[in-house]
């Protein structure tokens, strides 16, 4: 890489945006300009469009995004707004630009009755309203004809903001035991293995190929359970001394139906970037440290 790339990052208050800000740290190569909602209302669009007139990226990466499953069900139109609506209104602009887009997408747009992985050309059906906005914004994405790649990775999880890790850390401290769900199939992706590979793409300009939206699925190796997940959790945590049991999802009444598999290949990542994921055991050995 010769010239040195300008990147600006929307929604950098969330798990990918904060990663994101991790890596500059160490990153010199690349110049970030981040936005969220406290520091500026991206999600006007006569405001975006302004912005985007002024200053010129060569890479627009969409963080922005309403992620809380359950709630999304009773808070349809903000969900809708945040996940189609603002990515349909940055459509527009981009296709006047010359920036490449990288939007994330998620596991919740299949309906989890396939027997393995899912494929990126697999049909999609949602079963909660949340995986459905994220599937307009998808089909959205591959007919605009721009340069983009969707990443569609499941079960994220980072330093910060509200996961899966986080939750059963605060839980495990107040209770003696914890029910966890071991029939629903996935696998965990550490937002610093996602952010890692999409930094290394870029400075070895692979993204450049890539003349038409592209999806490609993305998640650490290895496929689990939430209840074999929580217990890797509290076996490098030892000093935690609560006891998990495993238990069916039926057991939890939820407001948003989540499917049963949403495991993800990745082969197709690998193969077209020649880079190996590391697999969620050595990940989340990696978090802990």
């Amino acid at each position: 890489m010769k010239k040195k790339y300008r990147i600006l990052v929307l929604g950098s208050n969330g798990q990918i945006g904060r990663t994101f800000k991790f890596f500059i740290k160490s990153e010199k190569k690349l110049s970030f300009y981040f936005l969220n909602q406290n520091k500026f209302n991206y999600l006007d669009s006569s405001k975006l469009k302004n912005f985007l007139k002024i200053n010129s990226f060569n890479y627009v990466i969409n963080c922005c995004a309403y992620t809380d499953v359950e709630k999304a069900e009773n808070d349809k139109s903000r969900t809708k707004k945040i996940n189609f609506i603002f990515v349909k209104e940055l459509i527009k602009f981009l296709k006047k630009s010359n920036s490449f887009f990288i939007h994330f997408s998620t596991d919740y747009v299949y309906d989890g009755k396939k027997i393995g992985v899912y494929f990126e050309n697999d049909k999609t059906n949602p079963l909660n309203y949340y995986g459905k906005t994220k599937v307009m914004a998808d089909n959205l994405i591959m007919n605009s004809e721009i340069p983009a790649v969707i990443f569609r990775v499941s079960w994220l999880f980072s330093k910060w903001n509200n996961n899966f890790i986080r939750k059963i850390l605060k839980k495990s401290k107040i209770e003696k035991k914890l029910l966890v769900i071991n029939d629903q199939l996935g696998s965990p992706t550490y937002s610093y293995d996602l952010v890692n590979c999409i930094i290394k793409i870029i400075k070895k300009n692979y993204f450049n190929n890539i003349k038409t939206p592209t999806i490609f699925n993305f998640r650490n190796k290895g496929i689990t359970n939430w209840y074999i997940f929580a217990r890797n959790i509290l076996k490098i945590n030892k000093n935690i001394k609560c006891v998990i049991k495993p238990v069916s999802h039926k057991n939890f009444k939820t407001v948003a139906t989540r499917p049963i598999n949403s495991s993800l290949s990745i082969s197709k990542f690998e193969k077209y970037f020649k880079i190996s994921i590391p697999h969620w055991k050595n990940s989340l050995k990696h978090y802990f440290k």
